[in-house]
């Protein structure tokens, strides 16, 4: 027999759980940022993977990971409180609305460290030609820009999607016309 209240309690932490889950899936769907961030920690995983990193490196990575999506979360909830408390254009809300986005920064600056150290005493004695760690810098450097273009490209599907389309028949129109 369960005490008085349990079923209640077992809800309530499943209903919060889907609150929670519901908001981190309509962040990614609509946030670029989070786009940008999902895709690098997928090169970065695969990376992990790929170099055999050990425990302590592997928490490293995830914990930079967690850390910049959870600062990009708080960053968006910052932003919807803010725009819901006005619509006009306050130095206050610049602030709060600045702020988040340095959180980000800080969070991301960290992740960046992570990986260098990280990655970089892995790929070093692969002494990729022709410039050693430099260049296996410049091939990471390489693998953000492209996550940064699949984020885009994503985006702009995204936003397509969204546009409305003119009836059959009609021609389409552009944002220039």
């Amino acid at each position: 027999m369960e005490p008085i209240g349990m079923r209640e309690r077992r809800q309530t932490i499943v209903r919060s759980f889907a609150c929670a889950l519901r908001g981190v899936g309509k962040s990614v769907v609509t946030e670029r940022n989070i786009k940008i961030h999902a895709s690098a920690a997928a090169l970065a995983s695969i990376a992990a993977v790929a170099l055999d990193l050990d425990r302590v490196e592997i928490l490293f990575v995830l914990g930079a990971i967690a850390l910049v999506v959870a600062a990009e979360l708080v960053n968006t909830a910052v932003e919807a409180a803010v725009d819901l408390a006005t619509s006009e254009l306050h130095p206050l809300a610049g602030v709060a609305k600045d702020a988040a986005a340095g959180a980000v920064l800080v969070c991301s600056g960290f992740a960046l460290a992570v990986a260098a150290l990280v990655f970089g005493d892995k790929l070093a004695p692969l002494r990729l030609r022709p410039g050693g760690l430099p260049w296996a810098m410049a091939l990471g450097a390489f693998a953000c820009c492209v996550a940064a273009l699949v984020a885009r490209a994503m985006q702009l599907r995204a936003r397509e999607a969204r546009l409305p389309h003119p009836p059959p028949g009609e021609p389409e129109t552009t944002a220039l016309e």
